[in-house]
């Protein structure tokens, strides 16, 4: 009797809701947009003529061999008034076996099948699921007017819209990432800066040229490591020069000033001593070769009083 009871009580509540099932066939449902039935052909309005030609693709690939296909030749290609060479000459498709799987859309290479969303091709005799070549068109041409298929052209002229948007995009996105990384980059000298001023330290050449911009006619700050490296080299470069016995260069026996042109730099003693021991060695090696010359002359000289001195014969 308590059964009853609450039985009768959930049929009064669910009375006063509103219907959940859909009344078909006077209440059409409602479809998902990728709602897939079974396939149909598409019309080129330009030709007009099928965007078929009967090339058997799909008819091979279909996993239930529920097409049948066949090729011809174009009559109006004969024309002139077509560019396919080969149109479609008949096409069955067998909805009873069809199961929607999106194969011969998928491998289609002319745009020439699309999916439709007729879920109402049931019929009371068998041979009236197979749909000819006029029906498959007329379903598309329907299809087409729903808005769930465009010829190839619109969605090449949409690719290239979407393309020329995309690019104005991105080259906003570019000039916005340009600036983003300016202002890290300057973050990033502040901030090494003001570390090397915590240690006490000098502020490298790149901070300094990121920080500030010189001006034009003003010289290019050096750093204080820098110069030590140079005078350090310079130095060795003198001083292998003095063991070899050659002049000094151009950059140790006459340093230029790191900081200012203008002004001289003082002369490293080490170097002066240097350039000594060279023109001591160039004096001596000149010597030397003046007296060996000087040898060599009264050498000469020797020899040709010698022969002139013997007495001559005579002939006979």
């Amino acid at each position: 009797m308590l059964g009853t009871l609450k039985s009768l009580l959930t049929t009064m509540k669910l009375a006063l809701k509103p219907p959940v099932t859909a009344e078909y066939p006077s209440v059409a449902p409602t479809l998902a947009p990728r709602f897939m039935a079974h396939p149909v052909l598409t019309w080129d309005k330009d030709v007009p003529e099928p965007y078929c030609t009967g090339c058997l693709v799909c008819m091979r690939i279909c996993p239930t061999d529920c097409i049948d296909v066949a090729m011809m030749d174009n009559p109006k290609h004969a024309e002139g008034d077509s560019s396919r060479r080969k149109i479609v000459e008949y096409f069955d498709l067998n909805v009873a076996d069809c199961i929607m799987c999106g194969l011969c859309v998928e491998y289609c290479n002319f745009d020439a099948i699309i999916m439709s969303d007729n879920f109402d091709a049931s019929q009371y005799a068998r041979p009236n699921l197979v749909f000819d070549l006029e029906q498959l068109l007329e379903a598309g041409k329907e299809q087409e007017a729903k808005g769930r298929w465009s010829p190839p052209e619109a969605k090449k002229s949409q690719r290239r819209t979407a393309a020329q948007s995309g690019g104005t995009a991105a080259a906003g996105t570019a000039a916005s990432s340009d600036d983003r990384v300016a202002a890290a980059r300057a973050r990033a000298a502040e901030l090494r800066a003001q570390r090397a001023a915590e240690r006490g330290e000098s502020v490298p050449v790149e901070l300094e040229t990121t920080t500030a911009e010189p001006a034009a006619g003003d010289a290019p700050a050096v750093d204080p490591r820098v110069a030590a490296a140079r005078a350090k080299a310079a130095e060795l470069r003198a001083q292998r020069a003095a063991e070899r016995g050659e002049a000094p260069p151009a950059e140790a026996s006459a340093p230029a000033s790191e900081t200012d042109s203008a002004e001289a730099k003082p002369i490293d003693p080490r170097v002066a001593e240097a350039r000594r021991k060279a023109a001591e060695l160039r004096a001596q090696r000149a010597a030397e070769r003046a007296a060996q010359e000087a040898a060599n002359a009264d050498s000469s000289n020797n020899e040709s009083n010698s022969d002139e001195s013997k007495p001559g014969t005579d002939a006979e």
